[in-house]
């Protein structure tokens, strides 16, 4: 407001004012920063400085803004700045913000494998997915083949993103073959033994495989075994030098008891109830390993009958053989016997006559088990002999006679008829004498008398 003052001579004054008015219609002029090109670091979250403005105006600058976001998404975003002055004019200029992809993704590093081989050639081997980093969705391709050899195989990783950025790592892939041989190795074996130290011995063959192939299979075997455990090494080695090893046993025992040839049995003839003495001869043996000894359980002297001798043969592992020999001792010798002296004695009848025979002498080395004789009860008239048996426990026996004679010296008795006188009835008289009376012990032959036929 502009105050007009007119004021006169004697000083009255008056008053008057007058609007005076400025206006700013000119634009301000704004400056945007330059067009930006960076880097993204993510899809839609990228920082963006976008820089500093610059504006000039006639009057006073009130404000510099702009439409920039916070973060800026992958791809061109226009930023408009706007300026306005103290009049409110405003003035306008753009920005070009590019965030772009130009770095290729990122491959975290992978580590070589080494994988065990099943085959030679055909080995499968999964591989892990890559860790890759990029702030776009990526493609991992790989150029491993379906199936692997043994030794190494380069893998190529190739990641790309939607873009088109690329980046590759390669991985080792190490087919090993550090398995050893399948090895199987015969069975233990426990053999009976033919010589302490040279039995020989079937071990049997040992089998292997490798997916390589197999370069050797070998044992350290003996060619003969001796008695005791061997153990034996057998070794597979296949066509990478791997090797297996596995033990077997072998035991070589004895078990087999010694044979024993006992002597001959014995039969020999008795001089003794119980001290008789016999060489029994020597046993003979055999044994694979050896014989530690012989022995019998012979008593000093045999007594009569059977005698059982046990030979016992031990080899030097403990197994032990009996064989047995049986000595006998017999009796065939017949007893001694001497009858009685021979007897004659006076009949005392025809035949009925005791005789006291008396009593035979015996001896056997043995024992006499019975004396008999066949002597009668009673001994008729004349000689009778008499057979004496002596028996003895094994059953000899033996005779001998004894004559028991039975003789009559006695002479009969008779006595004559009574005397007779008679009458005479002629020159020649016949006279009935009578008988006379007599006995004997033994039968009368015969009573004679000298009588005539006639009596003068």
């Amino acid at each position: 407001m502009v105050t007009w003052t007119a004021t006169d001579v004697v000083g009255n004054t008056s008053t008057i004012e007058q609007k005076v008015i400025v206006v700013d219609n000119t634009l301000p002029i704004l400056q945007a920063p330059e067009d930006i090109i960076i880097e993204a670091t993510s899809i839609d979250n990228n920082e963006v400085d976008l820089g500093e403005s610059s504006a000039t105006d006639n009057g006073e600058i009130i404000s510099i803004s702009n439409d920039a976001p916070e973060f800026f998404t992958l791809g061109d975003t226009i930023i408009t700045w706007v300026v306005s002055d103290s009049s409110e004019n405003t003035a306008s200029d753009t920005q070009l913000v590019s965030v772009v992809d130009t770095t290729s993704p990122e491959i975290l590093p992978v580590d070589d494998l080494t994988y065990e081989a099943t085959a030679m050639d055909v080995n499968i081997v999964y591989l892990d997915n890559l860790s890759v980093s990029d702030i776009q969705e990526v493609t991992i391709t790989n150029d491993a083949p379906e199936f692997f050899p043994l030794g190494e195989t380069l893998v190529t990783w190739t990641a790309t993103d939607v873009v088109g950025n690329t980046s590759t790592t390669e991985q080792k892939v190490i087919v090993v073959d550090t398995t050893t041989p399948d090895l199987t190795i015969p069975e233990d074996q426990i053999v009976e033994a033919t010589s302490i130290e040279e039995t020989l011995v079937e071990i049997g063959e040992a089998e292997a495989n490798d997916i390589t192939g197999i370069s050797s299979i070998t044992n350290n075997a003996p060619e003969v075994f001796s008695l005791g455990s061997t153990v034996v090494t057998w070794a597979s080695i296949d066509n990478n030098g791997n090797s297996t090893t596995y033990e077997q046993t072998i035991t070589v025992v004895d078990t087999t008891s010694p044979s024993i040839f006992v002597p001959a049995d014995i039969v020999a003839e008795a001089v003794d109830p119980v001290l008789n003495f016999i060489e029994l001869g020597d046993a003979t043996t055999y044994d694979h390993v050896g014989v530690d000894s012989i022995t019998n359980d012979r008593p000093d002297s045999f007594s009569f009958g059977s005698t059982t001798v046990t030979w016992t043969a031990v080899d030097t592992s403990g197994n032990i053989s009996t064989g047995t020999q049986i000595v006998t001792i017999v009796d065939t010798t017949m007893p001694e016997i001497i009858a009685p002296s021979d007897v004659t004695v006076e009949a005392a009848g025809t035949s009925n006559t005791v005789v006291d025979t008396g009593d035979a002498t015996i001896y056997d080395i043995i024992q006499v088990d019975s004396v008999t004789s066949d002597s009668p009860d009673t001994f008729p008239l004349g000689e009778t002999v008499i057979t004496w048996t002596a028996t003895d426990s094994s059953g000899n026996s033996a005779t001998a006679t004894q004559t028991v004679t039975v003789v009559d010296t006695t002479a009969p008795s008779v006595t004559a008829p009574d005397s007779i006188e008679v009458e005479a009835t002629s020159i020649d008289n016949t006279v009935e004498i009578g008988n006379p009376v007599y006995d004997d012990l033994v039968e009368i032959i015969s009573v004679t008398s000298d009588s005539p036929d006639t009596f003068p």
